[in-house]
């Protein structure tokens, strides 16, 4: 996967992480990137720790795009977090 870049967007901020020179995943192998500060050591090739990322943070619209070596997007995912008042009823506010 070398050259291989996962990018996250929350909002308008966007952070990426690059697979190193020589990583490969196997047919059937997963991978997980652990954030810097979660407590856990890397473990090549299964556990890969974001050096720069202390947190994979959190927010109401998060989208993560993993593009190959020739920048095209092979994968995608989008979480948008949305909230909905029903007609008659008064959003809940923390004064």
């Amino acid at each position: 996967m070398e050259g291989w870049e996962m990018i996250q967007k929350i909002g308008d901020v966007s952070a990426s992480y690059r697979y190193s020179p020589g990583f490969i995943l196997k047919a059937d192998q997963t991978v997980t990137i652990w954030a810097a500060d979660a407590g856990v050591a890397a473990a090549p090739p299964t556990d890969l720790i974001w050096e720069n990322q202390n947190s994979w943070g959190t927010g109401t619209d998060v989208t993560v795009v993993l593009k190959n070596s020739q920048g095209e997007d092979v994968a995608q995912r989008s979480t948008v977090f949305k909230t909905t008042v029903q007609a008659g009823e008064e959003e809940n506010t923390e004064e």
